[in-house]
């Protein structure tokens, strides 16, 4: 058979102007890039492509990608009952890219077998632009509706560039980085920041990879918004040496809804060996008397969360951090692979070189966090054949953990009556799980400020989409031809060129919790 496409379009809803839901999959005998469909303006507007189908997969065999063709329509598009159904398909084979407009019913659920050959090609070169560059209307018109319902923008930014430790995985132990000048947001410079955003912003969170407690303005700033914006969930990373009394007080006056300690072992050691600068009595000491004035109080705030960097040095800590972190009242541990983007350590202990040693703790500790009723967040075994056990046993125990007392509470307990809490949006009805069938959801919730300059979709994109010292807002930014042209590179089953390096879809950082 010639070249083609086998199409199916298992789900459409319409009225007498518009598709209002479309769904359905679609697989070639060449490699398909991505689908767009005709609109009734003679525009193409995306698909989401890419999307898992196990049954195409049995049923067609004999095509590559069948387990990964479904397709969805995104918002709704005016196409008239009357309006034959124009399907571009941007293909690769071994000469390259092309697009083809295909003509199809997306009104039956036949499976439509459609062939690619000069008239097709001809259509589709009528197209000015590739699929990759086509504008989105109805992708954008239905991210401004969401937001336009709900909250649903996750903001990220650092209110200071400095921290206080030189852990042996972080870009902090570059001499260059850490002594750079400071740099920090005043509690004015924030608020002109984040009050022109702040009726879409669901969460907060003052740090990305800094230590947010160095900042002199922290403190006016978690009131302010406390005060200002109730209904925003706050939250930030640190390494809690510097969460003393007067600290604790505002978390807890300002109801900073999570708290994520960065902790990487269970002995002093060890821990004071990878994050230099720590004394773990008084890393310990300070998360103590926090959990011990939430209980105080009976508060359920903050929530506390627990980062652990998996390494050659220290996984076989492991099991034992989870049994500290569940004592400490953590909700949850996330316990993540060294990213290996750029190098500020030492090689030898990635895991990744060492997969059979990282399987053998792996089941340990999947065992024991759900022994223990903990969630958890791991990344996934690596695929060898090679087995691994401890040439010697390693005993970790808590007694260095047992021994350490809480810090000293301060002369007075918070004021509880200071902020009036809003109610946040269940999570299941966010933009984030909205677009969640994308490659990715982040450009489409989330905004990272870089530096209190870059602005990004996420920490890990390889480019600024924007900058504040353009004197844009950042709904401006969020909304431009660059964030529109990434999330509608979303809809591909590759993603955006410049998401070739990131360590969540590498699995260095999981993101969903572990069964």
């Amino acid at each position: 058979m010639n070249e083609h496409v086998l199409f199916c379009s298992d789900l459409v809803s319409r009225n007498e102007t518009q598709i209002t839901r479309l769904q359905g999959w679609c697989v070639g005998s060449v490699r398909i890039r991505g689908l767009t469909l005709q609109t009734a303006e003679s525009e193409f507007e995306p698909l989401v492509y890419g999307l898992k189908r196990d049954d195409v997969e049995n049923a067609y065999p004999g095509y590559a990608r069948a387990r990964v063709s479904g397709f969805k329509l995104l918002g709704k598009i005016d196409v008239p009952q009357t309006h034959p159904g124009a399907l571009c398909v941007e293909t690769e084979n071994g000469m390259g890219k092309e697009n083809h407009v295909l003509s199809v019913n997306l009104d039956t659920r036949d499976v439509q077998t459609v062939e690619l050959n000069e008239e097709t090609r001809a259509r589709g070169a009528k197209i000015d632009n590739s699929i990759g560059t086509l504008s989105s209307p109805a992708l954008e018109t239905r991210l401004k509706d969401s937001l336009g319902e709900r909250r649903g923008i996750r903001l990220r930014l650092d209110v200071i560039n400095k921290c206080n430790l030189r852990c042996i995985m972080c870009h902090f132990s570059d001499e260059a980085i850490f002594k750079r000048p400071t740099k920090q947001l005043t509690t004015e410079e924030f608020k002109a920041l984040f009050d022109e955003i702040g009726h879409d912003v669901s969460d907060v969170i003052l740090s990305c990879g800094d230590e947010p407690l160095l900042s002199h303005f922290l403190p006016e700033i978690l009131y302010y918004l406390a005060e200002k914006h109730p209904e925003v969930a706050i939250e930030f990373c640190t390494n809690a040496m510097l969460m003393r009394a007067a600290i604790r007080k505002t978390i807890i006056e300002t109801r900073v809804a999570r708290i994520v300690f960065s902790i990487d072992a269970v002995t002093k050691k060890l821990l004071e060996t990878i994050r230099v600068g720590c004394r773990y009595e008084r890393v310990i000491g300070n998360i103590l008397a926090l959990r011990d004035l939430r209980q105080q109080l009976g508060v359920p705030f903050p929530a506390f969360l627990f980062n652990f960097v998996l390494m050659d040095r220290n996984i076989h800590e492991a099991v034992a951090f989870l049994h500290l972190a569940s004592e400490l009242g953590a909700e949850s541990v996330d316990l993540r692979h060294m990213v290996p983007i750029k190098t500020y350590f030492d090689p030898a202990d990635l895991l990744d070189a060492k997969p059979a040693k990282y399987n053998y703790y792996r089941e340990q500790i999947a065992r024991e966090a759900k022994k223990l009723g903990l969630k958890y967040f791991l990344p996934a075994p690596f695929q060898t054949d090679e087995s691994w056990i401890p040439p010697e046993k390693m005993d970790v125990d808590l007694a260095e953990f047992r021994r350490v007392t809480a810090d000293l509470a301060g002369t007075h307990l918070p004021n509880m009556a200071r902020r009036s809490m809003g109610a946040s949006k269940p999570a299941e009805f966010s933009p984030a799980a909205e677009f969640g069938v994308t490659f990715c959801p982040r450009p489409f919730s989330e905004i990272v400020i870089r530096d209190q300059e870059e602005v990004l979709p996420c920490p890990w994109h390889g480019r600024p989409l924007g900058y504040l010292r353009d004197g844009k807002s950042l709904m401006d930014i969020f909304f431009s031809e660059n964030f529109a042209r990434l999330r509608r590179n979303m809809l591909r089953p590759e993603g955006d060129p410049n998401c070739a390096h990131c360590p969540i879809k590498s699995g260095h950082l999981p993101t969903a919790p572990n069964e």
